[in-house]
């Protein structure tokens, strides 16, 4: 009856459905290689650059290291300088006027 044609007809569409999408496949993956060899991208030039860019990179950070290094290296200098000043100022002193001097000393 109409039931088994219907059946047949089914198959028969997925029998032939199965070799299409190969097709198609094989037809996209063709057109993206002609895409592709249209615009030529040099591996060679992409390399050099990524080489370039990393080199860039490791040169700024090691700039970057040595302004942290060499800031650390002057404040601890200064911390150094500035907390030997405050013994100064800390120290007691028999003249008013020395600890005005020693004031001063420090905010130079």
């Amino acid at each position: 009856g109409p039931t088994a044609c219907k059946q047949n007809t089914t198959e028969t569409e997925h029998i032939g459905a199965e070799p299409m999408a190969k097709a198609q496949a094989q037809d996209f993956n063709a057109m993206m290689k002609d895409m592709m060899g249209a615009f030529p991208v040099d591996t060679k030039a992409m390399e050099e650059a990524f080489k370039n860019q990393a080199a860039l990179s490791e040169k700024m950070s090691g700039v970057a290291l040595e302004a942290a290094t060499k800031s650390a290296e002057l404040s601890g200098k200064w911390t150094q300088e500035t907390l030997t000043k405050l013994q100064d100022v800390t120290k007691a002193k028999s003249e008013p006027a020395d600890y005005a001097k020693a004031m001063t000393d420090f905010a130079s």
